[in-house]
């Protein structure tokens, strides 16, 4: 019998139980037989009389008869203690965490490796979409060069109800919450830092090195609002929160933030709540993962996945193994057109400033002293430089610059 612990008994660990439950002919021989919770209840004692509840993680990771540790707590500092204690004590991890695997995943999986231990972590990025086992198993043969899209569905379901009812960004905020789709405080998902997170892990699943998430060039939404949805739906594009990793050579250019996507592309038909993965490799152009990005049973759902390779492991069938890394990359901004409106006294001085700093303008809308410029592909650094000369030459205020997505 493989017993298992598990640290959280909310939504997703309760999920966790009842689908482990439903699918015991997948797994006979794996039980939950105790869980960490804040509170010990009579009710849940009389709902799960074979689970033994304790309020102290600590008699869960260091037991002896305990074999798998499931953390879906939460939390950064006291739970990767606990997680650190669980793989010392012989343990096999699987979280839904993202927020500790993107901080300290890659301290994790050196102690996982040198006890030989498995940390799995498929439920922390796309919950319903099994991006990170595709990432590492699919491709043995192949090389992926771009992973990346809509993994925040809370900021995918306010920029469509913006988009689509045109409501404003507050109102669709609201609806959000209401809902239970956005927190009170939403400022992790809509700032960016929910898909930064994700996105860290998708690099590091991917091209191997550990990625500080502080270094992401990251966006959040909350500047977007009808005018600029209108100038990019008249431009043929839609704006989707993306987060995207590209390899080039020992760089990784990453992004996070709103961009503007071609209207027809599949990522600009995910709307709501839907997650979509486009990952790109050197055999093969084009592969999109779509699904539910959160929610208890599809998260529920991954750390099952996770379960199966723990049981394939501890039963002698599959071995475990880690990424062969790359070198640590430099972590750069992407190059990709921009759309940018400003306001500025001299408008008409715009495109002379725009062909001294080597800037193409595809478009160029010119209304008093407002513009709207769409360019063609620009490095950070000579954007820096444009921005830098509106400001300094004919006192422009930029309002709002925003990326278009890169083929």
């Amino acid at each position: 019998m493989i017993r298992i612990g598990m640290l959280g008994f909310g939504t997703v660990g309760r999920s966790v139980y009842d689908l482990l439950q439903a699918h015991t002919e997948r797994f006979p021989d794996m039980q939950i037989v105790s869980v960490a919770v804040r509170q010990i209840t009579e009710q849940r004692m009389t709902l799960y009389p074979t689970v033994q509840f304790t309020t102290n993680p600590d008699t869960i990771v260091t037991a002896s008869d305990i074999d798998v540790v499931i953390e879906v707590m939460g939390g950064q500092t006291e739970t990767y203690r606990y997680l650190r204690r669980a793989l010392h004590s012989g343990k096999h991890v699987i979280t839904a965490n993202k927020d500790l695997i993107a901080t300290y995943g890659e301290t994790l999986q050196k102690i996982a490796s040198a006890h030989q231990l498995a940390l799995l972590y498929g439920a922390s990025v796309a919950g319903g979409i099994p991006i990170l086992d595709a990432l590492t198993n699919l491709l043995p043969g192949d090389e992926t060069m771009q992973v990346g899209g809509i993994i925040n569905g809370t900021s995918n379901f306010i920029l469509t109800q913006m988009s689509d009812a045109a409501m404003n960004y507050d109102d669709a905020l609201a609806l959000a919450q209401r809902m239970g789709i956005a927190e009170a405080n939403p400022v992790n998902d809509v700032a960016g830092f929910d898909a930064r997170y994700k996105l860290a892990i998708l690099a590091k699943t991917a091209f191997g090195p550990n990625v500080v998430t502080t270094q992401i060039p990251t966006q959040g939404i909350q500047e977007i609002n009808a005018t600029v949805l209108d100038e990019v739906k008249r431009l043929g594009y839609v704006i989707k929160p993306l987060a995207v990793a590209r390899r080039t050579g020992q760089e990784l250019a990453m992004t996070v933030g709103p961009h503007l996507v071609p209207a027809a592309h599949l990522l600009g038909k995910i709307d709501n709540v839907q997650n979509a993965v486009q990952v790109k490799t050197r055999n093969i152009q084009d592969l999109v993962f779509t699904g539910p990005g959160a929610g208890a049973k599809p998260t529920a759902s991954a750390v099952l996945s996770d379960l199966a390779i723990v049981h394939d492991i501890v039963c002698g069938r599959q071995l475990v193994h880690e990424k062969q890394a790359l070198q640590q990359p430099v972590i750069t901004g992407t190059a990709a057109g921009r759309y940018i409106r400003v306001t500025a006294p001299a408008t008409y001085e715009i495109d002379a400033i725009a062909q001294a700093n080597r800037i193409g303008i595809k478009t160029m809308w010119v209304r008093s002293h407002r513009a709207t410029i769409l360019t063609d592909t620009v490095s950070p650094a000579t954007l820096a430089r444009f921005e830098a000369a509106l400001q300094q030459q004919i006192g422009a205020k930029i309002e709002i610059v925003l990326p278009v997505y890169q083929e």
